[in-house]
């Protein structure tokens, strides 16, 4: 008895490990995509979207990146830096009205669409309250929810050069870079 119950933690806690670890970056390419938001406050938020490099020639279509934003957000600009995938932005200004808020909530489906499944990973860096990631197959969308917060910062992911940026006043979609 007092061996098996050695055994289930030994197993319970590899399980555990296992479970709760990231993929490993190293030792295989990845590709991503990052569009950068810059709220009319000057917050700032990126979102990023991760999948194996093997799986670049099965992609159907642009990583789609769909953002709610309060329907008083302002001006937004989407930045996007250099990627060899193309990327969808749309900017939806049909979240609820921010009056007098410091913090707002901000919500995004990010759709890697492919004709291969695997499994893809999503992010959100900058003025959060808290950074977010997310995994999902590949095809289906991934939801993230943030609070944006222009006192709190989580440093962007590594970015390539900004290469064209697109300004938003209402509900819109543009492709990038």
């Amino acid at each position: 008895m007092g061996i098996s119950r050695i055994l289930s933690g030994i197993f319970v806690a590899l399980a555990i490990t296992l479970l709760s670890s990231e993929p490993a970056l190293a030792g295989r390419l990845w590709c991503a995509t990052d569009p950068i938001l810059e709220f009319a406050d000057g917050s700032r938020i990126q979102w990023a979207s991760r999948f194996y490099a093997d799986y670049a020639g099965t992609l159907t279509g642009p990583v789609s990146y769909w953002i709610e934003v309060p329907e008083n957000a302002g001006t937004i600009r989407v930045s996007f830096p250099a990627s060899a995938v193309p990327e969808r932005v749309t900017v939806s200004y049909t979240g609820e009205e921010t009056t007098g808020q410091r913090a707002f909530k901000v919500r995004a489906d990010v759709t890697v669409n492919a004709s291969a499944k695997f499994m893809a990973y999503a992010s959100v860096r900058g003025n959060v309250r808290s950074p977010l990631d997310v995994s999902g197959p590949s095809g289906k969308p991934m939801k993230l929810v943030s609070v944006v917060d222009r006192t709190g910062w989580q440093a962007l992911e590594d970015a390539s050069p900004i290469v064209s940026i697109v300004t938003f006043t209402r509900t819109a979609t543009t492709d990038g870079p």
